[in-house]
């Protein structure tokens, strides 16, 4: 089942995100032989500078555990997406490689938790170069695993090299 916890207008625009709470996007993926049965949360801000570490680095990290912990038996993993990344939120969410989170409803931990933070610059280039799931669950995959300073982790594992393809 996927889930689109959001509004859209009559062309299909997002007029608000989802109610608190909740993922705004949840895609189910089955198994393949590139990539294993796994759930993909999106999460979309429109909040820029400091109002995005305040509005966006609690809930995106909650979502992803509460998501994870109902779904021990798979892989789940977010994307976190604005026009504006603030450097903390970045860092918050790289972070949460190695913090725990405990969803008190389930009574579950859970960790290894994958958050990839990408602009709407790097959505671009994803949608102009017409890049395949098959690439893009790989590429953040291996920019998940590599062991980059928290400083230089997007830039260097994300940001740059799509803009590079």
């Amino acid at each position: 089942m996927n889930s689109w916890n959001l509004s859209l207008d009559a062309n299909l625009l997002p007029k608000r995100h989802a109610s608190g709470g909740e993922s705004d996007i949840v895609i189910d993926y089955p198994r393949t032989k590139y990539y294993p049965k796994h759930k993909l949360m999106v999460e979309v801000t429109l909040t820029n500078d400091t109002n995005q570490r305040r509005a966006e680095m609690e809930p995106v990290s909650r979502h992803l555990g509460v998501l994870k912990a109902k779904n021990t038996d798979m892989e789940v993993y977010g994307v976190f997406i604005s026009n504006y990344l603030d450097v903390n939120v970045i860092v918050d969410l790289r972070g949460r490689k190695n913090l725990p989170f405990y969803d008190r409803a389930t009574g579950t931990w859970v960790s290894d938790n994958k958050l990839l933070p990408m602009n709407t610059e790097n959505i671009k280039k994803i949608l102009v170069k017409n890049l395949s799931y098959k690439f893009l669950y790989n590429f953040l995959n291996e920019a998940y695993l590599k062991d980059v300073p928290f400083q230089n982790w997007y830039e260097e594992t994300i940001n740059i090299p799509l803009n590079n393809l």
